[in-house]
C-alpha cells in the first residue's frame, strides 16, 4: 500500500463532467497525503498536545473533585480543538504536525478551508474513529487518500508542494 497518490487533473478528474480537482484545466498531478504520513503527523500533534493536556490534568489533581476533573476535561477538549481548527483555518492551511511533513489541508477545488468547515472537520474525525476506526483507516485504500471525514467535509489532505504551480498569485 503506497503512501502516496497521484492523481491527474483534468476536466473531470473528480468523476463528475467540468469538476476537476484543484485544477480543472491542469495537466499535473497533485500528490495526496497516504495514510502513514499522516499518522506520522498526527503523532507530532499529540507530542505537541501533551505537555499542556499534561499541565492540566497535573492543576485538575491538586484539587481532586468531579467537578475538577470535568473542568480539566473541558479544558483540554478546548485546547484540542483550538489548536486543530485554528491551525487548519489559517494560511499555512495545517496543523504543526501536518506542516513539518509537507502537507496541507485543502477543499476539492484547492482553496483554504475556513474555521467553520475545520471545525466541522475536526467533529467528523471524531465521529469517523468511533466506529473502531474505520474512517481513518479508509485513508489508506481510497484513490484519493481520504477518510471519511474528509468525505464529509469535501477536503483533502496534500502535499503542499504539488500544488505550488497552481496557487493564486
Amino acid at each position: 500500500m503506497s503512501d502516496v497518490s497521484t492523481v491527474p487533473l483534468g476536466p473531470d478528474a473528480a468523476g463528475v463532467p467540468g469538476e476537476g480537482i484543484c485544477a480543472p484545466t491542469s495537466t499535473e498531478t497533485v500528490r495526496y497525503g497516504g495514510f502513514w504520513i499522516r499518522v506520522a503527523a498526527c503523532l507530532i500533534d499529540v507530542i505537541i498536545l501533551l505537555p499542556v493536556t499534561f499541565v492540566v490534568s497535573f492543576l485538575a489533581q491538586i484539587a481532586p473533585s468531579s467537578i475538577g476533573q470535568f473542568a480539566a476535561f473541558i479544558v483540554s477538549l478546548a485546547i484540542t480543538v483550538a489548536y486543530n481548527v485554528l491551525l487548519v483555518a489559517r494560511p499555512a492551511q495545517a496543523t504543526w504536525g501536518k506542516q513539518v511533513l509537507g502537507l496541507r489541508i485543502v477543499r476539492a477545488d484547492c482553496k483554504p478551508i475556513g474555521p467553520g468547515l475545520a471545525l466541522g472537520r475536526y467533529v467528523a474525525r471524531m465521529v469517523s474513529f468511533l466506529c473502531l476506526c474505520i474512517g481513518g483507516l479508509m485513508v489508506g485504500v481510497t484513490r484519493e487518500k481520504r477518510g471519511l471525514h474528509d468525505m464529509m467535509c469535501g477536503t483533502r489532505v496534500v502535499y503542499r508542494l504539488s500544488l505550488i504551480h497552481i496557487s493564486e498569485p
